[in-house]
């Protein structure tokens, strides 16, 4: 923090804003919850095209990781491939603000992710469910998950159940042949 922030009364916090260049962002593959990013999608589109017309917003950043000298994206993967559809546009994007997840948690860090994801284009149910399911690999209870990622205890549950479907049931549920209930 800047010696003339800590001067200013009120003021809590760091300031870990910073503005990074796309393209030296690492996207680590099999991290990120969300399986399949539809860049065809109305959301996905009218995300790019709010990008293009107002530019990257400071209110919501990417979540980066650091690990040694590589910043490793943890979540805003859709705006991050959104901007870098754009550049190939010669969009010119020589930016993207970012803060620094400094947690060092992986179990933390995706969690965040989860729940960030509620409020943008939401997980499919089973890439919610394969992220519920990750967590309880770190020693997390279903009750922890829930109220981490703002769910009900039962959501979690059902989405945790639903993984025990057969393969020909979970892909009818990709599908969107059948519902997450009728699956369960």
């Amino acid at each position: 923090m800047s010696s003339s922030m800590k001067k200013i009364v009120g003021y809590v916090g760091s300031t870990d804003l910073f503005k990074i260049d796309p393209h030296t962002i690492v996207i680590e593959s099999g991290w990120n919850p969300r399986s399949v990013i539809d860049i065809t999608s109305e959301s996905f589109l009218d995300l790019k095209e709010s990008l293009r017309c107002n530019g990257f917003r400071p209110d919501k950043p990417l979540v980066l990781h650091r690990r040694g000298a590589d910043l490793i994206l943890r979540s805003g993967h859709r705006r991050h491939r959104a901007v870098m559809m754009l550049i190939d546009e010669e969009v010119p994007f020589l930016s993207v603000f970012a803060v620094l997840d400094q947690s060092g948690d992986p179990a933390k860090q995706l969690v965040n992710a989860l729940a960030s994801n509620q409020n943008s284009e939401p997980l499919t149910p089973l890439d919610e469910a394969r992220g519920f399911e990750r967590l309880t690999g770190y020693g997390w209870e279903p009750k922890y998950i829930a109220e981490k990622v703002g769910r009900s205890v039962s959501h979690v549950y059902a989405r945790l159940k639903l993984l025990e479907a057969e393969p020909d049931v979970l892909h009818a549920v990709e599908e969107r042949v059948i519902t997450t209930t009728d699956a369960v």
